[in-house]
């Protein structure tokens, strides 16, 4: 057996040593009157019988062989990625069909598995990189045929936003809010008593009173749309 988009080679050993005519005939129309035709790129719809008749001068020779080409596997793998560091990044690959395929996945820092759709959880930036896929798919009539394919993937890390808190103000003082700046550029949103809200890294409450005290609450987020 060979794989789809191989070359199906034919030939015939004789120890005849006369002149010799070949009439090749097989699936698809198939003609050749060569000793030893190619059918290049084959496919599996040219698997089938292909019969030759030799012509040793008027005793002709008919001959036959069975040629089975097995589709090499499409692999096309893909993940949710970019994630954010701590949630699971999910690898899969479509699933090939006919024969018994075995999948086998490799990545970043010895990263291996063996199942069609892994899963990495919780995924960290340590996990970034290429993820390479080898589908190596095995028939019935003993032949096997294999393709793979790559991916890059991202984790993206999480920052803890750290705060710089003011425990004790005088009524009418300015009350300052810090974040530590993220990057990549980061959404702020701030919200505490009174109704705070603010998208500021760094807002400012000027002529506090009491209704402002409480607990001041900062959510950093940020959109990642792409990994290079």
């Amino acid at each position: 057996p060979i794989c789809s988009g191989s070359t199906a080679n034919f030939s015939i050993a004789t120890s005849y040593t006369g002149a010799l005519t070949y009439t090749w005939t097989g699936p698809n129309t198939f003609t050749s009157n060569l000793a030893a035709p190619q059918i290049p790129n084959a496919q599996p719809n040219a698997s089938g019988i292909y019969t030759v008749i030799i012509s040793p001068g008027s005793c002709p020779v008919t001959r036959t062989v069975a040629l089975a080409v097995n589709p090499t596997p499409t692999v096309t793998p893909s993940n949710n990625g970019p994630v954010c560091q701590n949630t699971a990044l999910n690898l899969s690959v479509v699933a090939v069909p006919g024969g018994t395929p075995q999948y086998i996945w490799t990545g970043p820092g010895g990263y291996t598995a063996n199942i069609q759709n892994p899963v990495i959880a919780p995924a960290q930036p340590s996990n970034t990189g290429v993820y390479s896929i080898t589908v190596v798919n095995s028939f019935t009539n003993g032949g096997t045929c294999t393709a793979g394919n790559s991916m890059t993937v991202g984790v993206v890390p999480v920052d803890q936003v750290v705060t710089t808190p003011q425990f004790t103000l005088c009524q009418g003082d300015n009350l300052q809010l810090t974040a530590q700046n993220i990057t990549p550029p980061t959404a702020y949103a701030w919200s505490g008593p009174n109704t705070f809200t603010s998208s500021l890294q760094n807002p400012l409450i000027p002529n506090v009173q009491p209704v402002h005290a409480g607990d001041y609450i900062v959510t950093a987020s940020f959109a990642v749309q792409g990994i290079s």
